[in-house]
């Protein structure tokens, strides 16, 4: 949907269930971006706080990974 049409409205709801569905497949690195483009590009998006708690979440949930 994102390629084939990059004018759809619902973008942000997209990177949002996008995001929500690889963390609930344990993929957290690849749901990462998801959310950084939704807070990125969508200022006004109604899942804009839970994409930041969700970004600062996964961030430190990587990096105590990576140690």
């Amino acid at each position: 949907m994102l390629k084939q049409d990059p004018a759809f409205t619902g973008r942000d709801d997209v990177y949002f269930y996008l995001g929500e569905s690889l963390i609930k497949l344990g993929r957290q690195a690849e749901a990462l971006p998801y959310f950084e483009k939704l807070i990125d590009e969508f200022q006004e998006s109604v899942h804009l706080e839970i994409a930041r708690k969700r970004v600062e979440g996964l961030k430190t949930q990587l990096q105590a990974n990576k140690s």
